[in-house]
């Protein structure tokens, strides 16, 4: 794995932050967008679908790379009523520390952050802290999320922490590790056993895009073909037959050249099984390569 170092923390609020990473010779702004039950048809198709074709598998193996601050895994883990084990992985030291400890920060809704930014994905969960469900999905993630967290009381009075609330886990998850790792150069870890999902979310366009200064470019899709097949072969190799691999739910508008990643995750084995109403977010590892 290339040096990866944390050089500061910049507007890390709520579920919506970011981190200046320095990767090798390249520093870059790596977003730390996520959220509670974010993409949660995708995440509860993809455990209804492998509890169904591994009924009999005694511990089940999720991993979820670019995890972030660790909502992903938690949702999983809520979602999975049987024995199940998750590790999750991240470049972002920061978001992972968080991860680690449990506890999260809810802006209110009427903080400046959530009142400009309250269409991105990493506010939409803010009614677990502040309000009632709206629909089923809601619902859902609400009393999945209440029985796991609650709300963790501030001693004292803090100018800062006066608009915010924090929910912290009810009790200790040995069973959901966080470590930091490279999609490019999976961790040794998480080769050891065979996993039935691996979750690779809203992160594709840091593989196939770079900042030019002024905004997003893509890089010539020959010279990361290579980079691509050799995820794609190692993820193969980690995941059961019919096993699934996830795309997250906004990868079609953050790179253009989506159809490229498609291109070769078919080409390492896998075929499409889901497709929400833009494009396929499930993928089954249909042989091995």
């Amino acid at each position: 794995m290339n040096s990866i170092t944390c050089q500061n923390n910049i507007n890390f609020k709520g579920h919506c932050g970011s981190e200046l990473i320095k990767y090798g010779k390249e520093s870059f702004l790596l977003t730390t967008e996520t959220a509670f039950g974010r993409g949660l048809d995708t995440l509860d198709f993809a455990v209804n679908n492998i509890n169904k074709k591994f009924p009999n598998k005694k511990t089940k193996q999720f991993v979820v790379g670019a995890c972030s601050t660790g909502e992903e895994v938690w949702t999983l883990k809520m979602l999975e009523n049987e024995p199940v084990e998750i590790l999750g992985f991240d470049i972002a030291p920061r978001a992972l520390k968080t991860a680690q400890k449990g506890i999260y920060t809810f802006l209110s809704p009427n903080s400046r952050m959530v009142r400009l930014f309250k269409n991105d994905d990493g506010y939409k969960d803010l009614f677990l802290a502040y309000g009632k469900a709206q629909t089923h999905n809601e619902e859902q993630i609400y009393n999945m999320f209440h029985k796991m967290f609650e709300n963790k009381k501030v001693s004292k009075f803090n100018i800062f922490k006066r608009n915010k609330k924090f929910y912290k886990l009810k009790e200790a998850q040995p069973e959901c590790k966080f470590i930091k790792g490279d999609i490019k150069n999976i961790p040794p870890i998480i080769q050891e056993q065979k996993c039935q999902i691996f979750s690779f979310r809203n992160a594709f366009y840091h593989l196939l895009t770079y900042n030019n200064g002024i905004d997003r470019e893509e890089r010539d899709p020959r010279k990361i073909r290579p980079m691509l097949d050799n995820i794609f072969k190692t993820v193969n190799k980690l995941l059961d037959k019919k096993g699934l691999f996830l795309m997250g739910e906004e990868e079609n508008t953050q790179c253009n050249n989506i159809n490229f990643v498609f291109k070769a995750l078919l080409d390492n084995g896998f075929i499409p099984i889901r497709r929400n109403e833009k494009f396929y977010n499930v993928w089954e590892k249909a042989k091995e390569v």
